[in-house]
């Protein structure tokens, strides 16, 4: 870019870990008939969900600089 025109891009990856989850379960009831288990509840399928947490920034800037004057200004100078 010419003149008082500068650009700026930036990139960030972030990955924050994950979560992992007990999201269900699912019971059957068995009434202790001959030749089945028992009576009672029988637990299935105990049911795990995980949650990522990642994803990606992007950024763009278009800077213009400050046109000079014909001032002899002197730019503030930062206090380190």
């Amino acid at each position: 870019m010419d003149g008082n025109w500068s650009a700026k891009v930036e990139y960030l990856y972030y990955d924050l870990g994950w979560v992992q989850m007990a999201a269900g379960v699912t019971a059957q009831f068995y009434d202790g008939s001959l030749g089945g288990p028992p009576a009672g509840l029988k637990w299935l399928n105990a049911t795990q969900a995980r949650a990522n947490y990642t994803g990606n920034l992007f950024a763009l800037a278009l800077i213009m600089a400050p046109l000079r004057s014909s001032l002899n200004i002197e730019p503030l100078s930062s206090p380190c």
